[in-house]
């Protein structure tokens, strides 16, 4: 990996912590832990040296939006999804809203 994605993810580890953890806003599963987790995902992830190409081959573009969305929005205490005028069904806007509360 190189020392710049190393930097990135320092940077914003650090920034989660003080931004989730040393607020007056404190929710029970956005702890120390969950950032560690999420951490350890985008390392993974990073090493897998996944493109965008190829997911387009495993996902739909709709689908991919619907990840994109639910990877923005989790755990936000106002639960509000911002859908950017991407074209989902009420039913499919529902499902995200629940699965953002995840």
């Amino acid at each position: 990996m190189e020392k710049s994605s190393i930097q990135n993810i320092d940077m914003t580890y650090l920034r989660g912590i003080q931004e989730k953890l040393y607020t007056k806003i404190h929710v029970l599963y956005h702890n120390i832990e969950h950032i560690e987790r999420a951490l350890c995902y985008c390392i993974w992830i990073l090493n897998l040296k996944v493109s965008k190409e190829e997911l387009k081959n495993d996902f739909s573009d709709k689908d991919l939006n619907k990840i994109a969305l639910l990877i923005e929005t989790h755990a936000k205490s106002d639960d509000i999804v911002d859908f950017k005028n991407l074209k989902f069904k009420s039913s499919e806007k529902k499902n995200i809203r629940i699965l953002s509360n995840i």
